[in-house]
Order: C-alpha cells, then structure tokens, then sequence
C-alpha cells in the first residue's frame, strides 16, 4: 500500500463512519477548505475511540501525517490555529 504525505487545515468534528458495517462508529474528522473530509487517527491509537483525538473536536488544527484508505490522516504532528 502506497503512502501519501499530506499536511491538512481544517475543522475538527465528529460523523457516523462505515454505516452498516461491523466498524460503525462516530468518527473524528476534519473537514478542510475545499470542504472534503478525512478520518482523523494518531499512530499506534485506538481506531474506535481515541481520548486524545476527541479532545480537538470544535477545533482548528493543522496536521500533517499520512493517507491511508484514501480519507484516514494517520496524524505525525498538529498544532491548534
């Protein structure tokens, strides 16, 4: 699986993700300018529920990490804006 680089700005926010699958769950995300959004997730962090990642939900962040499964940021770094 090819990795893709990617720095991102946007808005934090939570969504219903894999609808009707075993994965449902409520997702964070982050919606950038041109309004596409990305599944946000940190290296190594829980894929379901992480405590860290719903502490930035109403939050602008800027994050850089890799693209995975065309719309999963796995997050290296971010800062708040």
């Amino acid at each position: 699986m090819k990795l893709i680089e990617k720095s991102l700005r946007g808005n934090v926010f939570k969504q219903p993700y894999a609808l009707g699958s075993k994965s449902e769950h409520s997702a964070v995300c982050l919606k950038d300018a041109r309004g596409r959004s990305y599944r946000l997730r940190f290296l190594g962090g829980e894929p379901y529920s992480d405590p860290e990642l719903e502490q930035l939900v109403g939050k602008k962040i800027s994050a850089n990490g890799e693209i995975v499964h065309g719309n999963t940021l796995i997050i290296k770094n971010w800062k708040l804006l």
